[in-house]
């Protein structure tokens, strides 16, 4: 629902810029009168647009996409219609004023002398004859136009259709297509034109001329694609590991300086005594406590007299003098012997000389990590994960003093307690085996980020068309000269995102303004000179001269059709989706033969698929994101014990004897002694883990736009007929001002790439055979008309999105009173451009057809074969002279994002026709329902 109300939004902000009800016209409505089978002009079948190339309708596109029976009105009415004979204008009920080819008719008569006003004092028209004459000119041009509307033509062969100019009637004309589903642009296409009653010119003059001049201006909002926009956010966990091991045992020095001989350490006895005293406050304890106990009395299992030796704290941990200087300070025959199991390696380095902690989360530099020998591997990179070093130290029995042992690091750890936590962290890292994991899989967390935005593109355009059809006075023929101006401008813009293409504005932009060159050929064959002549007749309230040709009214009026039935077999072999400029150069036109050139501006359409991606990788910092170890735990625990210094055996030796004397004349004696270590914890292991990380990060912005972009061309039309032979041939030529450029996409990098210039060729030809059938008192009753025809297109830069295609179709039409049957066959060669994995035919088959009956019943339906089998049936019923009911079924859902398309889904719903010709009104709308979310599509024209 918000979507929707998002798009009825959109289409708001439409509507108040053209300040105009928007509105789109069906492109033919059929005859209710009955037919006259004198007269059937056919147009081309063979220029569809298959959905999955260029399949959407389009109004100078006739027999459009005969799957879609929302768009087979044109092949009803419009393909195969019986048009009433007229001549080249006709009025309505207006004897006074039409012309004769009767010598009798005295409306005509030659102006004698004596009615000629004097020049200098020219009286003016009667306001009342004023109104009259405009109101002529203004029927004759709609009468024209209904007749043969490829001859006046004021419209640019996008905005709207031009069987609508009825300027009698119609000032301001609308055009849309709307629709509400999933994968649709709520608006498809509008289009608005004005044109002001008193700017339309039509006359007949003398020497057989008819000139017609019409001015308005021209606007309106194509849907041109849509812009995929993706941002990808990865980020890459990369772990590595390492197993830290180390088992350390040790045990005491040579004790034999105990009374010389070697002792068996469980023979030692540990005595210690100590005593608090206390009180009340308000006395305190004495100076001295005495623990009266004589260490003598004690009785010790030993029969050795018992010495009483104070030791130094040489051979202690917790003492400077001991584990602080690692036990430096005492005999090496008496210092700790420390087996050590495993070697180490040294990941000091890791800390980067104490700059980084050792806890989890701490980054590490990576020259660090460099001079540690670790490397991290990443997909992003071409780096492989490596870790190299060599031991640091080797396994073995050793002395536990800082000359002898050969690891440092891992004495202090051991024996050390006065290390601060920092330095013993870095000392630990060179106390272990380091065993390298190796580096795990990546952990992949990806984010991602998908916007979609529809791009349409608003033009605005000046016309300005003048033509003039002089009939032979001599010959039965007529020549034809038009000159058609539309220059005008373009905006490329997204409302979603508010912003404008300025690349595709400035294509658009020069194509619309390529038909400014065009008016230097405003006088050719002396238009402008017969225009303005006609204009002063007009003024000085003269009427429309005879005609006097050597062609009858019935021949004159062949040469009509002939070349109405040439320009629209030009205008369907055309390339140009919109035209800014036409030259139709001086062309004779027969009842039996016709050839027409033009010289055409526009814009040209071409499907593109445009994509670019940009990445942009970072590499993350390393850090600790683990720290599973034991330094806190892995040390050795030494007590010294004082030892006699008696003994000969010992080559160095220390004793002393300390006095304190008190002022009071007390005396305290100390005997030192030295000390020899005893391990009170002797053994110590870790069993470690510490790991590193870094989180790498890759962001992917993806973009693509699929649709059509509008560029500029010229292009070179030749049409005509020979009998029932009808031939159309155009060559062009087309540039892009930045062919890597796309709405949403600045660089065309992996998508189907696009030259900056193009050439085109495309042919069309068909032949029509009518055959009247006849009852036996002579009188018309029927017709049947066969129509082969085959149409070819080919382009300089052929690829998947535009590519070669060959159509060939048949068309049989039987028309009776009662009811009309047709059927069309069509078979097309579209090359799809892929050579590894050809997913899809090459040929397509599509068979349409229907029937209508004056009952007021119409049955259409078509199917189509290639990869699959797509088919489509629809009935309507008039209820009223005004409106139609039914219904439709088809086994396809067509969609709209970037480029036209299909889905395979089963869809049926209702339709609604409404043709209010009085109102100049009409509407065609579709709801439709299936496996896939509702749609509603309306189409249609209101003109005021």
């Amino acid at each position: 629902m918000k979507k929707i109300y998002v798009s009825l939004f959109k289409i708001k902000i439409v509507i108040s810029i053209f300040t105009l009800i928007i509105a789109y016209g069906s492109q033919n409505q059929a005859s209710a009168s009955s037919p006259d089978f004198n007269n059937l002009e056919v147009t081309d079948h063979s220029k569809l647009e298959f959905n999955e190339v260029n399949h959407e309708d389009n109004h100078k596109i006739l027999g459009v996409d005969f799957l879609d029976v929302e768009d087979t009105s044109i092949t009803k009415s419009n393909s195969l219609s019986v048009n009433r004979e007229a001549p080249f204008y006709e009025l309505a009920q207006r004897d006074d004023v039409l012309p004769s080819d009767s010598e009798d008719d005295d409306l005509f008569r030659e102006i004698e002398p004596e009615d000629l006003l004097p020049e200098e004092e020219p009286e003016p028209p009667d306001p009342e004859e004023a109104e009259e004459q405009q109101e002529l000119i203004l029927e004759s041009l709609s009468n024209t136009n209904k007749r043969y509307p490829f001859i006046l033509n004021p419209f640019d062969n996008l905005t709207i259709s031009e069987d609508q100019f009825s300027p009698d009637q119609v000032e301001t004309y609308s055009d849309f297509d709307i629709r509400f589903a999933e994968d649709n642009p709520a608006l498809k296409q509008l289009g608005v034109g004005h044109f002001r009653k008193e700017d339309q010119f039509y006359w007949q003059m003398s020497g057989n001329r008819i000139v017609f001049e019409t001015q308005g201006v021209q606007s309106g909002v194509q849907y041109q694609g849509q812009t995929n926009e993706v941002e990808i956010n990865e980020a890459f966990l990369l772990r590595q590991a390492f197993f830290g091991v180390q088992a350390i045992w040790t045990f005491s020095g040579d004790l034999s300086l105990v009374e010389g001989e070697q002792e068996d350490l469980d023979e030692f006895t540990v005595f210690s005594i100590i005593a608090e005293a206390g009180g009340p406050e308000e006395l305190f304890a004495g100076e001295n406590i005495d623990i009266n106990i004589d260490i003598a009395d004690i009785d010790f299992e030993s029969d050795e007299e018992t010495r009483s030796l104070i030791g130094t704290g040489t051979g202690t941990s917790d003492r400077i003098q001991g584990g602080g200087s690692l036990f430096g300070e005492i005999d090496p025959a008496n210092a700790p012997r420390i087996l050590q199991a495993f070697p180490t390696v040294d990941l000091r380095p890791l800390l980067d000389g104490g700059n980084v902690p050792l806890e989890a989360g701490a980054e590490i530099p990576d020259s660090a990590l460099e001079d540690a020998g670790l490397t991290f591997g990443s997909p992003l990179t071409e780096e492989v994960p490596g870790f190299s070093t060599a031991f640091s130290s080797d396994p073995g029995l050793k002395i536990g003093q800082r000359e002898t042992f050969d690891n440092l690091d891992l004495l202090n750890v051991l024996v050390n307690p006065f290390l601060s936590d920092e330095e013993r962290d870095e000392r630990y890292l060179n106390s272990l085996l380091w065993a390298w994991l190796g580096q795990q899989e990546p952990e992949v967390f990806t984010q991602e980020r998908r916007e979609d935005f529809d791009w349409h593109r608003f033009y605005f355009s000046t016309s300005y068309n003048r033509g003039m059809l002089e009939y032979g006075e001599d010959e039965v023929n007529a020549t034809y000269t038009n000159v058609y101006l539309n220059p005008g401008g373009g905006i490329t813009l997204s409302f979603d995102e508010g912003e404008v293409d300025s690349t595709q504005s400035i294509n658009s932009t020069l194509g619309m303004l390529l038909g400014f060159p065009l008016a230097g050929f405003g006088n050719l064959n002396n238009l402008q000179g017969s225009i303005d002549e006609a204009k002063e007749k007009s003024e000085a309230g003269e009427e429309f001269s005879p005609l006097n040709t050597e062609a009858t009214s019935n021949e004159r009026q062949q040469i009509n059709q002939r070349l109405n039935q040439t320009l629209r077999t030009g205008n369907t072999s055309s390339e140009l989706e919109q035209v800014s400029g036409t030259v139709t150069f001086p062309s004779t036109i027969t009842p039996d033969q016709s050839s027409v050139l033009q010289l055409r501006t526009g814009l040209h359409s071409r499907s593109v698929d445009f994509q670019d991606q940009s990445v942009s990788t970072n590499q993350g910092q390393p850090f600790f994101s683990e720290t599973r170890l034991s330094q806190d735990d892995f040390n050795l625990n030494f007590i010294g014990v004082p030892i006699d210094g008696s003994s000969e055996e010992l080559t160095d030796n220390i004793g002393g004897q300390v006095g304190l004397i008190t002022p009071e004349g007390e005396q305290f004696v100390e005997q030192i002694a030295p000390e020899a270590p005893v391990p009170t914890k002797g053994f110590a292991a870790a069993f470690d883990r510490l790991e590193l990380a870094r989180i790498d990060t890759r962001d992917i912005n993806f973009s693509q736009f699929v649709g059509r972009l509008s560029l500029p061309s010229v292009e070179l039309l030749w049409s005509g007929s020979d009998q029932n032979f009808n031939y159309g041939l155009s060559a062009g030529a087309w540039f892009n001002v930045d062919a890597d450029s796309a709405p949403g996409v600045e660089e065309n990098t992996l998508g189907v790439e696009e030259p900056s210039a193009g050439a085109y060729l495309s042919g069309n030809l068909n032949w029509i055979i009518r055959d009247l059938r006849q009852n036996d008192q002579g009188q018309t009753i029927g017709l049947d008309a066969h129509v082969p025809s085959f149409r070819v297109s080919w382009n300089s830069a052929t690829n998947e999105r535009n590519p070669f295609t060959a159509i060939a179709s048949y068309t049989y039409l039987n028309q009776r009173q009662n009811r009309s049957f047709r059927v069309s066959p069509l078979i097309a060669y579209i090359p799809n451009g892929q050579e590894e994995e050809e997913t899809e035919t090459d040929l397509i088959g599509i068979l349409s057809g229907g029937v209508d009956f004056n009952t007021g019943l119409s049955i259409d339906g078509s199917l189509e074969a290639r990869d699959e089998l797509f088919y489509t049936l629809e009935t309507t019923q008039d209820v009223s002279s005004e409106i139609a009911l039914g219904g439709f079924i088809r086994n396809f859902r067509r969609t709209l994002t970037g480029l036209p398309g299909r889905d395979s889904v089963f869809m049926f719903g209702p339709v609604m026709k409404v043709d209010l010709n009085n109102q100049d009104v009409a509407l065609e709308a579709r709801l439709g329902f299936g496996n896939s979310s509702p749609e509603f599509r309306i189409e249609g024209n209101a003109n005021f």
